[in-house]
């Protein structure tokens, strides 16, 4: 169970991403998801000990709520699959929904191959139904739906596809369930079969990862959290955070098999707008589809700055190496590897000189000899 609010320190994003499985687990589905909204249109207003307060308020609400139906599972436990802890995600998606205003945001109901699907990160991550919209799609309901469950106690979990992402209870006793709540309607239990046929059915070899519908971890939610935080940063042509966020997502779940192909749109994106930017209208690269590799072909060493193109080159290798072209990958990643090597070279190099600086002002100031704490401060300061 999440600690309370009291107890949480709120991590920046930079400390959350290299919290360990265990503090990420004790900082909870709603910290993390919340910590990840950071600095995104749509989060200007978030403050999250207010929003991490509001599950714990929401889950009391809902505890509150339970006696008043148990009349309802006594009198017809077969509605109910006759199952208490169907019962009691049913009230809680119901409190959620009716009491608390929980809905879907209409206007993202269907995919759309325009960046605009994704400007709004309420509409991807946990403060969208948190906050004053109440308002969602199914890639951030079933995080509010996930968080309350768990502050009542409850083993509740996300489950995702490459379309879509739901709740998954799964108890100790090993009776488990699957919980529908983006639905305009209460909580529907639709059978794995369901989302693996939805909306086309998975291929072998996506199934193969053993990634989808099964119980995410905590470190799986996170890997979640970042490539929302991608989608949306990709959407305001933000590419060096978008590529980074997405690179972390890769790193975090390295067999979700999507997150490679997210990840190599962003940078296919990335180098099509710095192309298109230094050629004649009739040279530009159009745009014919959401998923658009053909852009690869280009050098991310002549289009991007410099400090970015090592990043660029790894999630191109990244997505090759998914795709089975494993030399052209090694040699991408050989050529990243060169590139990060160079750098930390450049950085020891001038490290280095600006402590000789120092050292050498500090000898000929006044002819004298500082102390000790002297030499350490000035140093410090460099």
């Amino acid at each position: 169970m999440d600690l309370s609010v009291a107890d949480q320190r709120i991590p920046t994003l930079s400390e959350l991403l290299r919290l360990s499985r265990e503090a990420l687990s004790n900082l909870g589905l709603a910290c993390i998801s919340l910590v990840c909204s950071t600095g995104l249109p749509g989060a200007e207003d978030v403050e999250i000990p207010v929003y991490l307060a509001r599950v714990a308020e929401w889950a009391d609400i809902v505890r509150q709520e339970i006696p008043k139906f148990v009349y309802a599972f006594e009198s017809n436990p077969t509605a109910f699959a006759n199952s208490e802890s169907v019962f009691l995600m049913r009230v809680l998606v119901q409190v959620l929904k009716l009491k608390m205003g929980i809905h879907c945001n209409e206007k993202r109901t269907e995919p759309s191959e325009s960046n605009a699907w994704y400007t709004d990160s309420r509409d991807l991550l946990i403060h969208g139904p948190l906050g004053p919209t109440r308002r969602g799609t199914c890639n951030n309901i079933p995080m509010a739906v996930a968080a309350v469950a768990r502050e009542l106690g409850y083993p509740v979990y996300l489950a995702t596809t490459p379309y879509h992402v739901y709740g998954k209870w799964v108890g100790s006793d090993g009776y488990t369930f699957n919980i529908e709540a983006t639905n305009p309607a209460g909580m529907v239990s639709h059978s794995d079969d369901y989302y693996r046929d939805r909306p086309v059915p998975m291929p072998d070899s996506i199934l193969r990862s053993g990634y989808y519908m099964r119980p995410l971890d905590i470190v799986d939610e996170l890997a979640l959290c970042m490539v929302s935080r991608g989608w949306v940063l990709e959407a305001h042509h933000q590419y060096p955070q978008a590529a980074l966020a997405h690179a972390h997502a890769c790193r975090l779940a390295p067999t979700e098999p999507n997150y490679p192909r997210v990840a190599a749109r962003c940078v296919s994106r990335w180098m099509r707008c710095a192309y298109n930017a230094n050629v004649s209208e009739q040279f530009r690269i159009s745009c014919k589809g959401e998923y658009q590799y053909s852009d690869l072909y280009l050098d991310p060493q002549r289009l991007l700055p410099a400090e970015h193109v090592p990043l660029a080159l790894t999630i191109m290798g990244r997505f090759y190496e998914t795709h089975d072209k494993r030399d052209l990958a090694a040699a991408i990643y050989d050529a990243a590897g060169s590139l990060y090597r160079d750098k930390r070279n450049r950085l020891n190099s001038n490290k280095a000189r600006k402590l000789r600086l120092t050292d050498e002002s500090v000898t000929e100031s006044n002819d004298k000899r500082p102390c000790e704490n002297d030499i350490r401060k000035e140093s410090l300061s460099c």
